[in-house]
């Protein structure tokens, strides 16, 4: 019986892994280039397209001493925008799914398949995820920030797998920690932060928790965190983030004063959103679990989902440094979050198992909700998949690219002769717009409202270069005027 409901549990496993990476592909392939994938599609600081990998490596490098130092990440946006967009639509695909698999394994650890804890996941990610087309889908945001999120976590799998239980390790593993964390080190400013003070604090538990001093701890352990350390100090202390830290602190101080100051709010704000979720969160299952007396490994379980949300704070509170606080920027924050969360809730399989009526009726709406949230999802994309790509727009004369990108929208109302309007006003001084729009309604009593007509009427002036304005400065109860449809008033003598 128990080898029946596992072999079930890694049916229904597996479908969903297949059913996200084939979902996602379609997404990745409705999705078009935009804003910076055009600007990465040519070597940096120039107007020439890449065309081969040296040029590509001469790009990366002009990224790094001009402009940052996230040259690793920022190398794959260029090698993909340079290339046919359908190879980043597979590789995308794959890193979702990676991403997605990462945060199940950071919750459910080594226990055994727990498919409907990967459907939740899912959902969660779907629904939740902070600016889902600009950090998965776009090009450009999905490596800087899934991309870099999903090495991060993969990064820290062993740590979390030994805060569970201690494992031997074979010698190759601290090679594989080392380099993973030198391209962790210089993904993100912020989620490097945030990954390298979870290292430490997973250290720090495996001396407290499991009484291992700091001398036997295992190396992989600390060459990881060497590498992390040595792949941020070359990401923040790159000519291009130098050039970049010196551009920001010569500009206007005051604003830039004031920009950090916001940025400081910003980031306090939605820390205080995410501690007092979570420690309502953490409070209720404190108390559950003090009730039904499963607190056997109750004090490492707190201790570990404390590292996820010190982790969500590091991501969040760096970016205070930061002029510029993208709300795509808090997606490595979620990431954390999501594992701390969903942590605490397997304690007590809340949202897993699917016994009872009421996880039953939850389960149907959340299921029914990310049902319709795919398909609107699906539909908001593939409006932008008909839209102009570069290769076609390259193509196009300035008059026929100007005709595709503003395309009339249809006019359900009759829309009147704006060049004979414009004629009758011009020949005839008493006539006014009011009267011109009611004698328009008298042959299309359905037609446009008077600021309709206005409107549209400034708009064919502005067009035709026929407005014609002059300003003049006024001071109040001075001067009266008025405006008269007719001849004016005889005068009186």
């Amino acid at each position: 019986m128990e080898k029946s409901t596992l072999s079930k549990q890694s049916v229904c496993f597996i479908i969903t892994a297949v059913t996200v990476c084939v979902g996602m592909f379609i997404l990745n392939c409705l999705t078009p280039l935009i804003a910076d994938d055009f600007t990465h599609a040519h070597i940096w600081g120039t107007n020439e397209k890449i065309t081969n990998f040296a040029e590509l490596f001469s790009s990366t490098k002009a990224y790094y001493t001009d402009w940052g130092g996230r040259f690793n990440f920022t190398f794959l946006a260029q090698m993909f925008s340079s290339d046919d967009k359908i190879i980043f639509n597979v590789f995308n695909s794959f890193i979702y799914l990676v991403f997605v698999l990462a945060v199940y394994y950071h919750i459910n650890g080594r226990a055994k398949t727990n498919a409907p804890l990967f459907i939740n996941v899912n959902a969660a990610v779907w629904l939740l995820a902070p600016v889902f087309g600009q950090t998965v889908l776009w090009l450009t945001g999905a490596c800087m920030y899934m991309w870099v999120v999903t090495f991060a976590l993969v990064f820290l799998l062993p740590y979390r797998f030994f805060i569970e239980k201690p494992f031997k390790s074979g010698f190759y593993l601290k090679y594989v920690m080392f380099i993973l964390g030198l391209i962790c080190g210089c993904g993100f400013e912020n989620t490097s932060a945030a990954m390298l003070a979870m290292c430490v604090s997973f250290i720090w538990l495996f001396h407290i928790k499991h009484k291992i001093a700091y001398g036997n701890i295992p190396v992989w352990c600390y060459s990881g965190l060497s590498g992390g350390i040595i792949g941020f100090l070359i990401m923040i202390l790159s000519p291009g983030t130098q050039k970049r830290l010196i551009g920001v602190t010569m500009a206007a101080d005051r604003n830039a004063f004031l920009q950090a100051l916001k940025n400081i709010l910003y980031s306090s704000v939605i820390s205080a959103v995410f501690l007092f979720v979570l420690l309502m969160s953490a409070l209720y299952f404190i108390y559950r679990l003090l009730r039904k007396k499963e607190n056997r490994n109750f004090n490492t379980l707190l201790d570990t989902y404390a590292v996820y949300l010190f982790g969500a704070f590091a991501a969040v509170y760096s970016m205070s440094l930061s002029p510029y606080f993208p709300p795509r920027a808090t997606f490595n924050a979620f990431a954390f979050l999501l594992a701390g969360v969903f942590l605490l809730a397997k304690k007590l399989q809340w949202g897993v198992s699917f016994a009872g009526i009421k996880k039953r009726l939850a389960a149907g709406i959340l299921y029914t909700v990310f049902a319709l949230s795919v398909f609107l999802g699906a539909k908001d994309v593939y409006s932008y998949s008909n839209d102009i790509t570069y290769e076609t727009a390259f193509r196009l004369t300035d008059a026929e690219l100007h005709a595709a990108l503003y395309q009339p929208k249809p006019q359900s109302k009759p829309i009147p002769d704006w060049n004979a309007i414009h004629e009758e006003l011009a020949r005839h001084k008493n006539l006014n717009l009011q009267f011109m729009w009611e004698e328009y309604r008298v042959g299309q009593p359905e037609g446009l409202s008077y600021s309709q007509f206005c409107k549209l009427y400034r708009q064919y002036r502005k067009a035709t270069d026929r407005q014609v304005s002059l300003y003049n400065e006024r001071k109040a109860g001075e001067l009266m005027e008025s405006d008269w449809l007719f001849s004016l008033p005889p005068r009186k003598s």
